[in-house]
């Protein structure tokens, strides 16, 4: 039988109890920050003068040193550049993006370059199918794609360093 004396204790406990756990519910969020996560280029270890780097050991590098996300340079790929996609090329980006999702990495952008500053029509032309075929990347890899367009008459970057 509840009487008033048992009905107010249980009550008081109750009562106590909820206030404890939200102020430690109201303490743990407001202390909580979130971190940023940070992701490295595959372009960090371009073969300069060396041999090529392949994008799984950068892909083992970046989970070594605890980064989350990748920039992945497409021509840094084991995938002809001006070559259309075939089921081949697409397998690799299917093995690229597990051997990514098995080391805790993800793909979050693929780097392209094109040359869309040609006075012939035909040239252009190849540049906007390029440009395609990294947008079949990109969605092979579920990351965004981001490109860099290098105007006629300038020294790509690998001339300026040899």
């Amino acid at each position: 039988m509840l009487n008033r004396r048992s009905f107010f204790a249980s009550t008081a406990s109750l009562g106590a109890t909820l206030a404890l756990g939200a102020d430690r519910q109201e303490t743990s969020s407001t202390s909580h920050h979130k971190r940023i996560k940070l992701g490295i280029a595959t372009y960090s270890y371009w073969h300069f003068k060396t041999e090529k780097v392949p994008i799984e050991t950068v892909i083992e590098k970046a989970a070594e040193i605890g980064v989350e996300g990748l920039d992945i340079l497409h021509r840094q790929m084991d995938i002809p550049e001006k070559e259309p996609l075939t089921a081949g090329h697409r397998a690799y980006l299917q093995r690229l993006k597990r051997h990514a999702f098995h080391n805790g990495i993800a793909p979050v952008c693929l780097s392209i370059h094109q040359n869309f500053v040609q006075q012939d029509p035909a040239e252009r032309q190849k540049q906007v199918e390029h440009t395609h075929k990294c947008l079949e990347i990109a969605y092979e890899l579920a990351c965004l794609a981001s490109g860099s367009t290098q105007a006629a008459g300038t020294p790509s970057r690998t001339s300026t360093i040899s």
